[in-house]
């Protein structure tokens, strides 16, 4: 079902990618499947938000956060809360952005990845000055 989502991002059909998206989801929430959960829902607010549907993506980012800390899944930690916490930061939760930021840039410098380790600590310095 990812593949097949994919090939309809890559052709434009995102309606048609979101619809298959939700429909794992459904499939990953009746098995129980905590990964599958968090990985459909991350997918589906990538979606969301290539549409400009903010409203719709944050419900399913903070989901996917909240399953991927009870994992303990560093990769998706990490992935996940570099977007959580801009959305705590746009939404004025400095402390809230700040804790999940620096839990992010951690994890990516543990995970060798300086890049994004850089990116968030650039948003947890515009945090600090404002």
């Amino acid at each position: 079902m990812v593949q097949i989502a994919d090939i309809l991002v890559r052709r434009g059909e995102l309606d048609e990618a979101l619809t298959l998206q939700d429909e794992r989801l459904q499939i990953r929430r009746r098995l129980g499947d905590a990964d599958g959960i968090a990985a459909a829902l991350w997918d589906l607010a990538q979606l969301d938000l290539a549409q400009e549907k903010t409203d719709a993506a944050i419900p399913r980012i903070i989901e996917a956060y909240d399953v991927l800390c009870r994992l303990g899944g560093a990769d998706g930690i990490a992935v996940v809360g570099l977007t959580y916490g801009h959305i705590l930061a746009a939404g004025q939760k400095p402390d809230e952005a700040l804790a999940v930021l620096r839990r992010s840039a951690e994890i990516f410098r543990k995970l060798d990845r300086e890049d994004k380790a850089s990116a968030a600590e650039e948003i947890i310095v515009r945090l600090r000055l404002s």
